[in-house]
């Protein structure tokens, strides 16, 4: 069956909890020689497959493939304009204004780097020689990783839709395909093209759990009832005991799904979609919680803005204080205590840019008069 088309109050808290995990975990882990995250962090981060889900799952069927891209790329390629030229070259400026040790190739090293021309048929596994903070917008591959998911999702997705088989053997045949790469040909390809083979998979999965209502009726469960509670544990272990004898990793923009080279990708793939039940379920919780919720909601709407933003933001709080270095855009000797302060500040700041940007740019427009229509005399 078809779930509603209806906003799931749940899966709204879900994105605003996840950024703000992002945000904490990428200003509070940030640093060199960090070794292996804990396997609550690497469930953690398999939260950034289950956004890749919830753009399948929302998937509209009346409208055409032509359709579905002009809507998604009228948002990724602006989020791809600031994230790729805007934030390299406001990083740049900042950088020159306070003295830091930056070099003139660092800048269209860091536009290069974001665009992923930088490293191009490179090993995946080499590091970035450009200075981290010209090339930190951490949202950049993700973005292309959405991009060409969606072109390989929204071409196949109509023929798939109604036959549950075929959309097996799709999604199959993109984890294949992603071992293949990673085992026969471990190179970057421009515009992280080859990451986009599990982001389709995992966008055919969250279509699939569309069809089936699977989170509206995780939604409709009463958190009061013993068999919610004992669905989400049973999620909650399962999930942990596979991240524990399967790590996962958090690298996965250099295609690494774990111990086990390409093959990793098939325990990947079902550990995320593990992860995404018991996100759903901890997320119906959150969501009875009025203020906190709300809060999250709001983050949640602006999860892209705040993905893009925080880690340029929170290097710029730092750079007077600091001398940041070519290998880790935040310096190792940051305290925890100060790095958390940090992640709140810039928190707080990336969603009033978020919120009220675009109505300062409109007036500042307006007071220049550019984009006004003036009446013909």
């Amino acid at each position: 069956m078809d779930g509603s088309t209806s906003r799931i109050r749940s899966i709204d808290v879900f994105k605003g909890a996840a950024i703000i995990v992002i945000i904490f975990c990428h200003v509070c882990v940030a640093r060199s020689g960090v070794g292996t995250p804990n396997i609550i962090i690497q469930d953690m981060y398999l939260g950034l497959m289950v956004f890749l889900m919830i753009s399948g799952y929302f998937y509209r069927p009346d409208r055409s493939f032509a359709d579905n891209m002009r809507k998604r790329i009228s948002v990724l390629l602006v989020a791809l304009l600031i994230c790729c030229f805007a934030l390299p070259v406001i990083s740049y400026g900042w950088a020159v204004l306070w003295g830091q040790p930056i070099q003139p190739s660092d800048l269209p090293g860091g536009i290069s780097y974001m665009l992923c021309i930088h490293k191009a048929f490179d090993p995946l596994d080499n590091t970035p020689t450009v200075w981290s903070f010209c090339g930190n917008g951490v949202g950049y591959y993700f973005l292309w990783l959405m991009l060409g998911g969606f072109v390989i999702f929204y071409a196949l997705e109509g023929r798939v839709r109604k036959d549950i088989r075929l959309r097996i053997a799709v999604i199959a045949i993109l984890i294949a395909s992603s071992i293949a790469y990673r085992e026969l040909y471990p190179y970057i390809f421009p515009f992280f093209f080859h990451l986009s083979l599990m982001g389709a998979a995992f966008m055919f999965t969250g279509s699939a759990l569309k069809q089936y209502g699977v989170f509206e009726y995780i939604d409709r469960f009463e958190w009061k009832s013993p068999r919610y509670w004992a669905l989400f544990l049973l999620s909650l272990v399962i999930s942990l005991v596979l991240v524990f004898f399967l790590p996962p990793g958090i690298s996965f923009d250099q295609m690494i799904f774990g111990d086990y080279g390409g093959y990793s990708a098939v325990p990947y793939y079902f550990e995320a979609l593990v992860t995404s039940v018991f996100m759903m379920y901890m997320c119906v919780i959150v969501s009875k919680i009025p203020v906190f919720s709300g809060f999250l909601i709001v983050c949640g709407r602006h999860s892209l803005g705040l993905l893009l933003l925080h880690c340029s933001l929170v290097a710029m709080m730092v750079m007077p204080f600091y001398t940041l270095s070519r290998d880790v855009w935040l310096p190792d000797d940051l305290g925890m205590s100060m790095r958390v302060v940090l992640a709140f500040a810039t928190l707080i700041v990336s969603l009033a840019i978020c919120m009220y940007g675009p109505a300062v740019l409109k007036r500042i427009r307006a007071a220049l008069g550019v984009g006004v229509e003036h009446p013909s005399e």
